[in-house]
């Protein structure tokens, strides 16, 4: 007899009946298949399939709870009436054209229409994806502003296309997310024309994912900037190209547990991604720096970078890999700089007294036995 919440009260009752057919050896001499087959056949009351039923559910990447469902279309209302209005455990579905500078509040995912993200049940843990109704949504050209400011924590941007106002407009980043946040994720978003940054984070926010997202003619200071004391930062799937402004992917000073993994960075005036000073624990994967202006990968001083199984291709306007300072720690195998050219003539460009070494096996036109930088 048992007991539970679906099947209530259940007995249960078995007989077994032997009957020997001759003789033969006894069950303690059959080999171990031979017993197997002569157990008794038991029967699994464990599983139990019952309706679910509808239930609450939460967004799977920050575990905001969804209580309300607001929706911002281009009548005049705008992200940031929608998000007041809608408060926290919010998702806000933004569809059609809206123009100006928009804020989003913490504890909310704001998603477009016709985009998918995935949500998880509150009670039974099943993640499942959920599309918003109505048109694709973009946030249009507010001059020199930010197109979408971040005002909290436990936030997720998810399916936009943000365009911005162009150069000129130094403070026209197409997402800030401030500083001291922590639960940031910014997915399947693509921003254009931005006069400042893409994306830009100051310091001590920490747990930002940035995923399937693409920047394009970044005339500002960068595709994506990280300021100082950041920590575990993801950036994966990623593609940056045309930054008219500065580098594809800029960390400066003292940002910890960083992965970039998968991303594409290409035609960038100056280095395709810099780590300035004291960033630890940094790992480069499976990404590829295409036609810089300067260096492919720059590193000043104090950092600990892992770099395998990514790609310098195309023509650069300085190095490979510029190291200008001492005290880093390299790791990594597997990368390749096959048919690439330096027009400073040199793929690796690494003051003395580093730890460790990036592997290549191409180091590309200048160079193009395998072999290690520095």
């Amino acid at each position: 007899v048992r007991h539970d919440d679906v099947r209530r009260t259940a007995w249960e009752a078995g007989a077994r009946l032997r009957i020997p057919l001759g003789g033969g050896k006894t069950y303690a001499a059959l080999g171990p298949q031979a017993r197997r087959m002569a157990e008794r056949i038991e029967r699994d009351i464990d599983i139990v399939s019952a309706p679910s039923g509808p239930e609450p559910v939460a967004d799977a990447i920050t575990g905001v709870a969804f209580d309300r469902v607001g929706t911002t279309a281009d009548n005049g209302n705008s992200v940031t009436d929608a998000s007041n209005a809608a408060g926290a455990n919010a998702l806000v579905v933004a569809t059609g054209t809206i123009a100006g500078a928009q804020t989003q509040q913490g504890n909310q995912t704001l998603q477009g229409g016709g985009s998918t993200i995935q949500v998880r049940g509150q009670r039974s843990g099943t993640v499942a994806g959920f599309t918003a109704p109505g048109a694709a949504a973009t946030l249009n050209a507010p001059g020199n502003a930010v197109n979408l400011t971040l005002a909290g924590s436990n936030t997720h941007v998810a399916g936009l296309a943000i365009q911005g106002a162009g150069a000129g407009n130094v403070n026209n980043h197409g997402i800030s997310g401030g500083a001291n946040k922590s639960n940031i994720a910014v997915t399947q978003t693509a921003m254009a024309n931005t006069g400042g940054v893409g994306i830009v984070f100051g310091s001590s926010n920490s747990n930002v994912t940035i995923s399937g997202t693409t920047i394009t003619d970044a005339a500002g200071v960068g595709g994506i900037v990280f300021q100082s004391n950041n920590s575990n930062v993801t950036i994966f799937s990623t593609t940056i190209t045309d930054t008219t402004g500065d580098n594809g992917i800029d960390f400066l000073d003292g940002n910890s547990n960083v992965t970039i993994a998968n991303a594409t960075i290409a035609n960038t005036t100056s280095s395709g991604i810099e780590f300035r000073n004291n960033n630890s624990n940094v790992m480069i994967s499976g990404t590829t720096v295409t036609n810089a202006g300067g260096d492919g990968l720059s590193l000043s001083n104090g950092n600990s970078v892992a770099l395998n199984n990514s790609v310098l291709a195309g023509t650069f306007g300085s190095d490979g890999v510029q190291i200008t300072a001492v005290g880093n720690t390299l790791s990594g195998s597997g990368n390749t700089a096959a048919g690439a050219t330096f027009a400073a003539g040199v793929f690796c460009n690494a003051v003395a007294g580093q730890t460790g070494s990036f592997g290549f096996v191409d180091r590309g036109a200048a160079l193009p036995t395998p072999g290690t930088c520095p």
